[in-house]
């Protein structure tokens, strides 16, 4: 986009941005050692609103916690550990939130509950269609997404440097720029990132006819994991085919709507895809990332921090990508998802990581100096992964593995977690908040006066 001696001087604006995150989590009663049946708690406010900060997914124990915007990653994880706390403040003595992205051992009764159990009665129609489409356990599978929207000052030197007339063109243009090049290099997030070796349930049947051996990196990541029917097709070829077939498949109801597709980034506009061509995209939000069972909050400040790296060199150094290349990606994003978890990168994509990591590594130079000490610790930590895959999140997990099973492990650790959590002091639970003010912001994220 610029010369490295330009970027030099817009460094702040460069690094700028609005990010949030949401967390997808399954209740778990021990009493059962299966999904809990208690209902989603009232104090944790009104589903049905846009804003609110708790939300229930496709089943009532599914969890998930929204964050606001901010424009620090810090901001964000500080606002998900009160969120957190809060949540965990609400469960049962037996309830514990399960660690991982794929759910616990479920019994032919513990599907028919999921699937005949549904309170948000305005999405039933949508949740009827995902049972008859894809079944339960696809649907139960729990994941992160990464929220991002570029700083008024970045959209305006795109624009510039482009000669874009509309403003929200230009950050449309920057958007798509951005996730096409997310897309076309998810392996490497897959690769660090990637925390579901295995899954609990041999009748889930992700695996169809084939022959699968586990574990393997990332199952929610690969071709059997979250994706969409194979009748559909939206391209990240161009951002016209993006719109277009996304437009085609949503109008033509071969997709329920817009939230139905589940491509590893999708670009968000506040009024629908059909508002795109007049009022442009808002933010993306990138879909691939697993839960880490060993980290506090399931995410920490060097994935995000490495999240952020990656979005700031496709804005900088965008590679050239048409479908072919990225039909390309997209199976050696599955080759890497369905690798043994200790096995090293193909050596053709160990050498596009290290050329990734290069690039990245230049761009610390320009960031603030508020944020080069953490961004190098988060290159530190993914070099150290691409040297040595046994650092990686799912080989860590599979050392917990009895009898292809990591049932044991996420109770043990679900317990673990729900007693650091009563352990907090408020200070520890509620971060940047005044203590005095501790009440009224609980209020306020529960949404009860909402």
């Amino acid at each position: 986009m610029r010369s490295k001696v330009e970027l030099a001087s817009s460094s702040n604006e460069l690094f700028a941005g609005l990010f949030g995150i949401e967390i997808e989590e399954n209740r778990v009663d021990l009493s059962r050692n299966s999904l809990s049946r208690f209902p989603h708690q009232k104090e944790l406010g009104d589903r049905q609103g846009k804003k609110t900060h708790f939300q229930t997914d496709f089943a009532e124990s599914m969890e998930e916690l929204v964050t606001d915007k901010h424009a620090t990653m810090k901001g964000v994880l500080e606002q998900m550990r009160s969120l957190q706390s809060i949540l965990h403040g609400t469960l049962k003595p037996n309830e514990i939130i399960w660690p991982m992205s794929m759910p616990p051992k479920l019994n032919e009764d513990d599907v028919d509950f999921v699937r005949n159990t549904f309170k948000r009665f305005w999405m039933a129609d949508y949740r009827k269609w995902l049972v008859k489409r894809y079944g339960i356990f696809r649907q139960i599978m729990c994941g992160i997404h990464f929220n991002y929207s570029p700083s008024d000052q970045i959209i305006a030197i795109f624009q510039s440097n482009h000669h874009i007339k509309r403003k929200k063109r230009a950050q449309t243009e920057l958007l798509f720029q951005i996730a096409q090049q997310l897309v076309g290099e998810r392996w490497l997030i897959t690769y660090l990132f990637g925390a579901t070796p295995l899954s609990e349930n041999s009748d889930d049947q992700l695996f169809g006819v084939e022959q699968q051996v586990v574990p393997v990196r990332s199952l929610r990541s690969s071709k059997y994991g979250y994706e969409n029917a194979k009748e559909i097709h939206v391209s990240y070829g161009s951002l016209s085919e993006y719109v277009n077939d996304l437009q085609h498949e949503v109008n033509s109801h071969k997709l329920f709507s817009e939230s139905e597709f589940y491509g590893p980034v999708r670009l968000k506009a506040k009024d629908g895809i059909n508002s795109v061509q007049a009022k442009g995209f808002d933010y993306l939000e990138l879909r691939t990332l697993d839960l880490d069972p060993f980290d506090f909050l399931e995410i920490d400040l060097k994935t995000l921090d490495l999240i952020h790296l990656l979005i700031v060199d496709a804005i900088i150094n965008p590679q050239e990508w048409n479908d072919e290349q990225l039909d390309e990606a997209k199976a050696q994003n599955n080759q890497v998802a369905l690798q043994h978890p200790t096995d090293h990168l193909p050596t053709n994509l160990k050498q596009q990581a290290s050329v990734i990591m290069k690039r990245i590594n230049r761009l610390v130079q320009y960031a603030p100096d508020s944020l080069k000490v953490e961004l190098e610790e988060a290159l530190a930590a993914a070099t150290k992964k691409l040297i040595d895959p046994n650092l990686t999140p799912a080989a860590q997990l599979i050392k917990f593995k009895k009898q292809n099973s990591l049932m044991d492990f996420g109770i043990q650790r679900g317990k673990q977690l729900k007693q650091q959590y009563a352990n907090q002091s408020v200070a520890e639970a509620f971060p940047g908040i005044n203590p005095d003010a501790v009440n009224q912001y609980i209020e306020k994220q529960e949404g009860i006066n909402g």
